[in-house]
């Protein structure tokens, strides 16, 4: 037998499962494992797609029910079966070690620190309470926080996964965290706001480093509740990053590409106002630098304009055309009298919007609670006269929301 974590969707019940009646009602296991996960290993053996859960079908049901309601979960504890296991003898001497386990995170986390006073191992800790080594790890990382925010835990005004969270934080930053949680006038960062506060405003996972990771002269942060692991200090991630970049774009310009557009970082990159254009048609490589580090690279487009210049410098090289003919049409409009059409269509819109105000505070209250990246809200200055390109982005609110350029 092997304890490892295993990914939910890789885990499936088995027909040889001895419990048939009362699978179905895990309400009563939800609440623990949501605040603190599954502890007692599920006994599963390969299947070649997977793995078959032989015993814990309740905590594989409320694991599943818990991951459709949150979005996800973390991988499961198991017991991997080998071929020569006796299955019921197992489960029988995890359910005898667990029950010595109390279910607190605290609490766990006291009996664990008492065994690891003695000299005892994580792999020792592992194999006297049944689980695996990682529980036994995150336990132990709630050693980490401050009392206070043990305390505050126990009385339940701060919640599991924040505590989880807190884990990756410095002392510095426990406290800077708790001053904000005691002060009425402040609120401290919670959730995925919490984690990208204590990586100074980005989560910057290991994955995305184009660089040798022994470049990096920061500290990694491991996150014991997850899979990934994360750079400290965005400053010197980007540093590296971008000359990575940087020669990734050197690279390929000598491979005889024309143009390599590196993006301002967060800028998305978008195909439906480009032309899709090969090496050797002239075609350019966008480099995008999300705000998580990751780099993508996207190969062979033109911008609409540069594909029809082209186009039509070819076609006037092979005399198919004379003079300006096929240039593009001018506007009818000045830029400022296209600039005053769109106001009033605006304006039209906005006077849809207060026929229907429930409609109009609906979608203004997505946006504030969603706080997608990709809006902002402002004022409309009303200036026909203004030239500003991303003032025309869409903006049918009164308060303007419309897309970052």
């Amino acid at each position: 037998m092997r304890l490892e974590h295993i990914e939910l969707k890789e885990l499936k019940t088995s027909p040889v499962n001895v419990r048939k009646t009362g699978v179905r009602d895990v309400s009563d296991l939800i609440p623990s494992i949501r605040s603190i996960g599954v502890i007692q290993p599920l006994l599963v053996h390969p299947n070649g797609e997977g793995y078959e859960v032989v015993a814990g079908g309740r905590r594989l049901r409320a694991a599943q029910a818990i991951a459709q309601e949150a979005g996800g979960i973390e991988p499961l504890p198991c017991a991997v079966l080998e071929a020569e296991d006796d299955a019921a003898a197992i489960e029988a001497s995890l359910a005898e070690n667990i029950a010595r386990l109390p279910m607190d995170e605290i609490d766990q986390y006291e009996a664990f620190a008492a065994f690891k006073a003695k000299g005892r191992t994580v792999t020792a800790i592992a194999d006297s309470f049944g689980v695996t080594e990682r529980l036994v790890k995150q336990r132990l990382a709630i050693a980490g926080l401050l009392p206070a925010i043990l305390n505050a835990y126990r009385a339940g005004r701060i919640d599991g996964a924040s505590l989880r969270t807190l884990t990756m934080a410095t002392k510095a930053q426990q406290k800077a965290w708790l001053k904000r949680f005691r002060d009425p006038e402040d609120e401290e960062p919670t959730g995925r706001w919490l984690k990208m506060w204590l990586f100074g405003g980005a989560e910057i996972p290991l994955s995305s480093a184009l660089f040798p990771l022994e470049a990096y002269d920061g500290h990694i942060v491991s996150d014991l509740f997850g899979e990934e692991r994360y750079f400290d200090d965005p400053e010197k991630f980007w540093k590296l990053q971008l000359e990575a970049v940087f020669q990734r774009q050197a690279a390929y310009l000598e491979e005889g590409w024309s143009n390599v557009v590196v993006m301002q970082t967060g800028e998305r990159f978008y195909s439906y106002d480009k032309t899709g254009r090969g090496r050797h048609e002239g075609g350019w490589v966008y480099i995008a630098c999300a705000d998580n580090g990751e780099i993508g690279f996207h190969e062979g487009w033109l911008p609409e304009k540069e594909a029809r210049r082209l186009d039509r410098a070819a076609a006037k090289a092979e005399g198919k055309l004379d003079g300006k003919a096929g240039a593009d049409p001018k506007p009818e409009l000045t830029k400022a009298a296209i600039r005053y059409c769109e106001l009033h269509r605006h304006n039209a819109v906005r006077m849809e919007l207060l026929k229907a105000p429930d409609t109009a505070l609906r979608v203004i209250a997505a946006h504030m609670i969603a706080g997608s990246g990709l809006w902002d809200v402002r004022p409309e200055s009303q200036d026909a006269a203004r030239n500003d390109t991303s003032s025309t982005n869409f903006r049918p609110l009164p308060m303007s929301i419309g897309k970052r350029s």
